[in-house]
């Protein structure tokens, strides 16, 4: 029987008990796991606590053979585009069979029916009960679950569960075969940073990169609607309210409305100072949506099928990115770019912190993670 490969997607920040069940789950029933990770910069529009290359180790160590870097604009984007890019990237590799994911519910099946739902086209009543929704100042989430009561139909509410809706939706077709992990009891990684953080001020936040978000903020005034989820109104308020700006967090709730959530925010300010542009992320679209697989780390043992995804990938698979850029399309050498920016922007950022004397490696100068295990 031809050994199955497990797809997780993860941002790891940081690893927690319950990635580790997930990984020994899937490397359990599969036997061999591949996981697409978040960067230096996560869903929220914040950093990582820890670099990527620490969080691609403690992967590698839970029992993953592979460690994927999803592209800094889908680990920044909202749950429609991280899912896009992760199941993109992991349907690109050609070597999937299972795909296993955290849910608050567990129940596949309710999950399917709700991804087969918003697959459809909108209902009359599911749009005007949405647009009224939005209009009283509801998330987007949350007044599409309203709307879709309206129809009779019940949609999650919980985060991973939203999120696993998203992931179904783009496998639809694919043949491989989906998971819904029920998540077990422990602390959340929200928790765990938010301790950590308190602990040790040599950790990345938000706050850490307020210098360079507000030099970028200065230097692009007047083209914020150039940005990825940035609308006009958001666009009017960061400009007028500019003044004010004395850390990314403070302004991030000075910017947020009835109709724009805290985190949307933090992601559009994240996306200001990575330089994540609507023209090229539609250009992306456009071209396949992923162009690369950035390898971060593997296991000494996963030689053979490293391989084996080289061999079938429909794109290429970049291990070291000054030598392997030429092989990309042009169209997604920007991404890559953006990928290497914003390492360098972190890395230099922790060393401040942490008042490190050492010379800061460039993304492309950095080794592959290698595990012993």
């Amino acid at each position: 029987m031809q050994t199955k490969t497990a797809g997780i997607v993860m941002e790891c920040n940081p690893l927690h008990e319950g990635h580790a069940y997930l990984i020994r789950k899937a490397r359990e029933e599969c036997g061999h796991v591949i996981v697409v990770m978040s960067g230096d910069f996560v869903q929220r529009g914040i950093p990582a606590i820890e670099s990527k290359e620490k969080r691609t180790a403690d992967i590698l160590k839970a029992g993953a053979d592979l460690v994927f870097e999803l592209p800094v604009p889908y680990a920044t984007g909202g749950a429609g585009y991280f899912a896009k890019g992760a199941v993109t990237l992991l349907l690109g590799l050609h070597s999937i069979t299972d795909l296993y994911f955290g849910s608050e519910s567990g129940n596949l099946a309710s999950l399917q029916r709700a991804a087969a739902y918003l697959e459809k086209e909108e209902s009359p009543s599911f749009r005007e009960e949405l647009k009224a929704g939005l209009a009283r100042g509801m998330t987007y989430p949350a007044a599409r679950t309203l709307a879709a009561k309206s129809d009779g139909v019940s949609l999650p509410s919980s985060p991973n569960d939203l999120l696993s809706i998203e992931y179904l939706s783009f496998l639809s077709g694919s043949g491989i075969t989906p998971h819904a992990v029920p998540r077990i009891t422990a602390k959340s990684a929200s928790s765990i940073r938010k301790a950590r953080t308190l602990q040790d001020r040599t950790l990345p936040t938000a706050c850490s990169f307020s210098g360079q978000l507000l030099t970028a903020l200065i230097e692009t005034a007047g083209t914020y609607e150039n940005y990825l989820d940035i609308s006009e109104d958001l666009s009017n308020r960061i400009f007028n309210l500019l003044p004010q700006y004395r850390n990314p967090e403070d302004f991030a709730l000075l910017l947020k409305t009835k109709d724009l959530t805290y985190t949307r925010v933090c992601r559009a300010l994240c996306h200001i100072l990575l330089g994540i542009r609507k023209d090229e992320f539609c250009l992306w679209q456009k071209e396949g949506i992923i162009g690369y697989a950035r390898l971060l780390g593997r296991r000494k043992s996963a030689r053979d099928l490293l391989s084996e995804v080289r061999r079938r990938a429909s794109f290429p698979l970049v291990i070291s990115p000054a030598k392997d850029r030429s092989a990309i399309a042009a169209p997604f050498q920007s991404m890559l770019e953006l990928d290497k920016n914003a390492a360098f922007l972190y890395d230099l950022t922790a060393a401040g912190l942490k008042k490190s004397a050492s010379p800061v490696p460039r993304d492309e100068e950095k080794r592959l993670i290698i595990s012993d295990l």
